[in-house]
């Protein structure tokens, strides 16, 4: 079973492009890191299901490093 859509060449993508892009508007070097995380809880009482919760998270951090001009 699947609990995210978040495909890892698909994440590796967007992460590549960030840096990309932080290169293009002056960045000397970036890094980016690309998360995606999942739960799934699941209550049963008296045979029945009482309680079912999914939680999904995606997130990117970008770090951005630029050469100080004094």
């Amino acid at each position: 079973m699947r609990l995210l859509a978040a495909d890892p060449r698909e994440m590796e993508e967007v992460a590549a492009c960030a840096v990309a892009m932080a290169r293009a508007l002056g960045a000397d070097q970036a890094v980016a890191s690309a998360q995606a995380s999942a739960r799934v809880r699941v209550t049963a009482r008296d045979g029945a299901t009482d309680i079912a919760l999914r939680d999904a998270r995606q997130g990117l951090t970008l770090t951005v490093y630029r050469k100080s001009v004094v």
